[in-house]
């Protein structure tokens, strides 16, 4: 195996070992050596794809969280109306946390510490649903009311139960839940 190709193989291990671990123990109580231990590999080697462990749980967070928000953004972009949009945004988080509960279950539960580290100028997750919701808005859809509070809302709606389901409180796949939740979504900012 080419010694590139190897080192893509070993920095894509690194990065899924330490997503699991920073779920299961907190990104703060992983240690480089637990990291390491885990991977079967040297802690030099991991230092040679990442300065530290803070970069390494940065580089994690940024890379999906934006990656994911670029998917979402092409995902509603097909459809006009916004109440559309919005169905369509939770089922793909839903569904996608479905298919990889490690890494959502890992941007869900350190976004309050990374969230103000993202440096793009590219519109995110909560950006997009601003968007849909002030269109909605637009589009006599929504009721008027300030849109970053009904983002807050709707969030509370679809993270609640992923944060449930990622302490095992939810024993169901998420998708299961997607019509309460777009439901209950739909009846909190429909206007009257």
């Amino acid at each position: 195996m080419p010694k590139q190709s190897r080192g893509i193989k070993t920095k894509e291990k690194i990065d899924q070992i330490s997503l699991e671990l920073f779920v299961k123990k907190g990104i703060k109580e992983t240690t480089i050596k637990d990291i390491a231990l885990a991977g079967e590999i040297a802690e030099g080697t991991l230092y040679r794809h990442y300065k530290s462990k803070e970069e390494l749980a940065i580089s994690l967070f940024t890379e999906n969280y934006l990656s994911f928000s670029d998917e979402l953004v092409q995902y509603v972009s097909v459809y006009e109306r916004a109440d559309q949009k919005l169905d369509r945004l939770i089922e793909h988080f839903l569904r996608n946390y479905d298919d990889n509960p490690i890494l959502f279950s890992y941007l869900l539960l350190s976004q309050h510490g990374m969230l103000e580290r993202l440096h793009s100028d590219k519109p995110h997750a909560v950006d997009l649903l601003v968007d849909i919701i002030s269109l909605g808005q637009e589009q006599g859809i929504f009721k008027k009311s300030d849109p970053n509070l009904l983002t807050a809302l709707v969030l509370g709606l679809v993270l609640q139960p992923a944060v449930s389901k990622t302490y095992g409180r939810l024993q169901k796949q998420l998708s299961s839940y997607q019509e309460e939740i777009i439901s209950a979504a739909r009846n909190l900012i429909l206007a009257e």
